[in-house]
């Protein structure tokens, strides 16, 4: 069997193989990121395969780097891709071309049924889940964070990822309700999902063995 083989075969019939792409992954810690590794390990645990693909990361040593594939906890694959951010510790530049060889390598060796975007100013989710629409592969957004609406930067955001999710996405997920009104506003989405994807609300949650109340 193959090296593609073997890939292709990581996940149980009935199961699905998911590959969450963004920019924000470990070893940068952030909400986005902590996010993105939970939800991970709770899919692998009910016997989904799932992958990450990231841009290439300052290593938690100086000078040192992440890029290439690691594997992290629970048989987590992590695709640290060869791409370095136009600022320290941001974002890749979208160009929807340059990286789009490397996606697709990506998902068809894994043999990817779902693209999981995550965070409006990720460059690499837009461009994950533009690749998945050319490759017929279902793609789904988790939207984290509220941005500006008369901004240049939330204007900016509001065309690239509004293109995107109009075009590319079946679902939108929102962290909260003020979210979701956000992302229909600056996304021009409708809720219902008239013309492009229907808007989700999935809250937060704490985990209550972690974080009990105090006694007092």
């Amino acid at each position: 069997m193959g090296d593609d083989d073997d890939a292709v075969a990581g996940a149980p019939a009935g199961f699905l193989r998911i590959a969450m792409v963004s920019n924000f992954f470990y070893p940068r810690l952030g909400g986005v990121e902590m996010h993105i590794w939970s939800l991970s390990q709770r899919l692998i645990a009910l016997g989904h395969k799932v992958i990450v693909v990231t841009h290439e990361q300052r290593g938690r040593r100086p000078g040192s780097r992440r890029v290439g594939v690691r594997v992290m906890y629970g048989g987590l694959k992590v695709y640290y891709l060869p791409y370095y951010p136009i600022v320290p510790g941001g974002v890749t530049l979208i160009t929807f071309q340059a990286v789009l060889p490397l996606l697709r390598h990506i998902f068809l060796r894994e043999g990817i049924d779902v693209v999981h975007g995550h965070a409006v100013t990720s460059a690499l989710a837009c461009e994950g889940m533009a690749t998945a629409a050319l490759l017929d592969v279902a793609a789904v957004y988790t939207d984290h964070s509220l941005y500006g609406l008369d901004d240049p930067g939330g204007l900016h955001l509001s065309a690239s990822s509004g293109f995107v999710l109009r075009t590319c996405v079946r679902a939108a997920l929102c962290v909260s309700h003020a979210c979701a009104e956000n992302l229909c506003l600056r996304a021009g989405l409708h809720p219902a999902g008239v013309g492009g994807p229907r808007v989700r609300v999935l809250p937060n949650a704490v985990d209550a063995r972690r974080f009990p109340p105090r006694d007092d």
